[in-house]
């Protein structure tokens, strides 16, 4: 049995360049709760939670293809989960492009509003880099009931027994003050022989995050534990903010 946060981080205070952190995952591949990190800038970041502003409180579920891969489906028993947690912004590993509307008319329902809406990027399945010649419609997915200000996906070009290259999309949303805040959906490299992958793929994905100015929360499946070389490569630069904007113990979930 192996323990996961849920990761719904209360930021409860958001500075023009800071971020809360969030928690890592502690599982191997295919689990259906996983991680959240957020960038942070060091030694000030403490600081920065001092200052009161409009809170954001995101949430990240890997889906486990869509729920689809069990019978009968659960996808309707995350919707009401998702729901349950009253989310601003959910970051969606192991769906499908062709659930981005079920996903965001469940919310609009069960949350009785209209403003959710969301997007995607596709896993690529056979290509190279820069040319992707098949795509999956596995997808990494951000939803939302925040304005939307910007998205760009973004293929990570890091090869493992599943994809040629894994999706990883930023989307860009506006809190009530003004403020704008980065959100990312990344799935790392699955299986223990592709732990150096995913080291690659977090080098790749905070090198892009770096690019972009304001506080960035980065949310996804990280198939790996605490203490090993994807998870220490992160936190050079990311923390995990479980701690701080966090509440409760989390889910556990069996490993499929």
């Amino acid at each position: 049995r192996k323990r996961v946060a849920i990761g719904v981080a209360v930021r409860r205070q958001l500075h023009a360049d800071e971020a809360l952190p969030v928690r890592t995952r502690t599982t191997d591949s295919h689990v259906p709760l996983t991680a959240f990190l957020v960038l942070m800038v060091l030694l000030v970041a403490r600081a920065a939670l001092a200052a009161g502003t409009t809170p954001i409180k995101v949430m990240t579920y890997n889906t486990k293809h869509g729920g689809t891969a069990v019978s009968p489906q659960t996808t309707d028993n995350q919707l009401d989960t998702i729901a349950a947690q009253n989310p601003d912004v959910v970051v969606l590993q192991e769906a499908y492009s062709t659930q981005l509307n079920y996903y965001v008319n469940g919310l609009n329902a069960r949350m009785n509003t209209t403003a959710w809406h969301g997007t995607y990027a596709k896993n690529c399945k056979a290509g190279t880099e820069p040319n992707c010649t098949s795509y999956s419609s596995e997808v990494a997915m951000i939803l939302t009931r925040l304005k939307t200000v910007a998205v760009t996906p973004q293929l990570m070009w890091v090869k493992d027994d599943y994809f040629a290259a894994r999706a990883a999309i930023r989307m860009s949303v506006a809190l009530e003050d003004g403020t704008e805040v980065n959100v990312f959906a990344c799935h790392l490299p699955a299986l223990l022989a592709y732990r150096s992958a995913r080291v690659t793929y977090v080098n790749k994905l905070t090198a892009w995050a770096g690019t972009l100015s304001g506080p960035k929360l980065i949310g996804g499946d990280f198939n790996d534990k605490p203490g090993y070389a994807p998870i220490v490569a992160m936190t050079q630069q990311y923390a995990d903010a479980w701690g701080l904007g966090g509440s409760g113990a989390g889910y556990t979930h069996l490993k499929s």
